[in-house]
Formats: C-alpha cells, structure tokens, sequence
C-alpha cells in the first residue's frame, strides 16, 4: 500500500512529458527518502522540510532514471 491511488501517474522535467509510472514506481521515489520510522530523513531536505535538498534529489534521480529514459 503505497497511499497513491492505483493508476498511472504522468511525470514532468522541466515543463514536459518524461515517462509515464505507475503508482507504485512514484511511490518508490518519495519512500526512499523515508526513515525506518516512516518519517522523513532530515538529511535529505532543505529546512523548511517539504523539498529535497541536493541529495534527497541525487537519491531519486537514481532510482526513478530508469523508469524516466526513453526506451
């Protein structure tokens, strides 16, 4: 159970269309920034804790750029 309705999800770089992910695969990118506690890990935010900082960005990229390159 990932809290995202089941579906497909269109995602954006930059203004355009970049891949289309499944619930699941979103899902994946926003859990990878959680601790074993559920809650964020501060580390991978900027202060004012709603946007990732440098890091919490390089940890997605890795994660989702699979999903986001043209096949």
């Amino acid at each position: 159970m990932n809290g995202l309705a089941a579906g497909k999800y269109r995602v954006s770089i930059e203004g355009k269309p970049a891949a289309t992910l499944d619930a699941d695969e979103l899902a994946a990118g926003w859990n990878i920034t959680l601790g074993s506690d559920g809650q964020p890990r501060p580390e991978l935010f900027v202060a004012e804790k709603l946007h990732p900082s440098a890091e919490g960005y390089n940890i997605r990229t890795k994660l989702l750029r699979p999903a986001l390159d043209p096949k």
